[in-house]
């Protein structure tokens, strides 16, 4: 299992007990610290998880998740979060020089 990756700058927290049901959680930035650490992120994009825990803290972490397609959950499998291969990389199906026949102009 990889080590977290917090993000520097961002602290979460959980809503008020007095608060409406829409609200979920509260975010807090240190905009120079913020802006520094997204700086140092290799892509464009970045998604991050907010979790809880053992001690009942909030906190944001930086999301390795990468999508696969063609995976199937593998019950087994806890730590990785169960992801598995489950069939080959598709090739890619021969060209046909008759495929232009079947056009009808």
């Amino acid at each position: 299992m990889s080590e977290a990756k917090f993000v520097d700058g961002l602290w979460v927290r959980k809503p008020s007990d007095k608060a409406p049901d829409y609200v979920k959680c509260g975010l807090s930035f240190e905009r120079e610290k913020l802006i520094a650490w997204l700086y140092s992120q290799a892509d464009d994009s970045i998604n991050v998880d907010i979790q809880e825990s053992k001690g009942g803290k909030w906190y944001a972490k930086l999301s390795n998740f990468v999508p696969r397609s063609h995976c199937e959950r593998q019950d087994n499998n806890q730590q990785t979060g169960g992801y598995v291969k489950n069939e080959p990389a598709r090739k890619e199906p021969p060209l046909d020089d008759d495929l232009n026949d079947d056009i009808p102009f």
